[in-house]
């Protein structure tokens, strides 16, 4: 993250406090946060992917493929994921506090070395790179174990489990939300979790569709479990039946 600070501080040196803002404002800054935040999704993301799968098959107690071919789908969603939903939000969040840093200086009349110097060694950069870091990790790893679920041919629940500790949303009356009474919660893996203090919805903990105030640092993971019949067998998905009917 210091290195985007340094890369906006080089604009405004090379192009004044004045034309860096306009570029900032109208041009999607996409320098350094895309390459770190998409190879910590791929690494988290596919290692949750291959865990929950694997943990799924021996609760079938026999053994499925696992192909490079399954590797590469997850990885696609992944990327998708990212690009669509997490990136541009990052990189928008960030625009904003640099944009903040040179307004100052423009109102303040800064010099462009001051102007570069608190871009360079601004704390807010630094606390967005351990808050970026703290809520992707979770939620590609969230992510990662909902799709290794889903190749999964067996119908299934998923469940929210939730840290039991002061930091956790709901120890406070005033928070948004509450994820410590959401702890258990079961659901179809393709429905959502419903936060009980405010209703949101959502599929997994770090759902970026949701507010910020559900997933920015939040530390709640999921599990899942295999639904069954009567008998106690695992029940395949339906398109499972209809590809073993045909």
């Amino acid at each position: 993250m210091k290195q985007v600070g340094k890369e906006v501080g080089n604009m405004v040196e090379r192009l004044g406090p004045e034309e860096a803002q306009r570029r900032l404002t109208t041009e999607f800054i996409n320098t350094g946060i895309s390459a770190e935040v998409n190879n910590l999704w791929k690494d988290v993301g596919l290692f949750h992917a291959n865990r929950q799968y694997r943990e799924l098959v021996r609760e079938e107690k026999k053994a499925l493929g696992f192909s490079a071919q399954w590797t590469a789908k997850i990885l696609e969603v992944l990327r998708m994921f990212l690009v669509e939903k997490v990136l541009f939000a990052a990189s928008e969040t960030t625009k904003k506090m640099l944009l903040k840093v040179i307004g100052e200086g423009i109102e303040q009349g800064w010099g462009i070395d001051k102007i570069v110097d608190e871009l360079e060694n601004f704390d807010g950069l630094r606390y967005q790179a351990a808050r970026i870091v703290r809520t992707e990790v979770n939620r590609a790893a969230n992510l990662g174990k909902k799709t290794g679920a889903e190749s999964f041919p067996y119908e299934q629940n998923k469940i929210w489990i939730a840290t039991h500790d002061f930091r956790t949303r709901g120890n406070n009356p005033d928070d948004h939300a509450d994820h410590l009474r959401m702890d258990g919660q079961t659901v179809p893996l393709d429905a959502k979790f419903i936060d009980p203090r405010n209703g949101e919805g959502l599929d997994f903990p770090g759902d970026p569709e949701a507010p910020p105030s559900e997933t920015v640092n939040c530390r709640c993971t999921q599990g899942f479990v295999g639904q069954r019949d009567e008998r106690g067998r695992l029940i395949p998905k339906q398109t499972q039946m209809i590809s073993m009917r045909t």
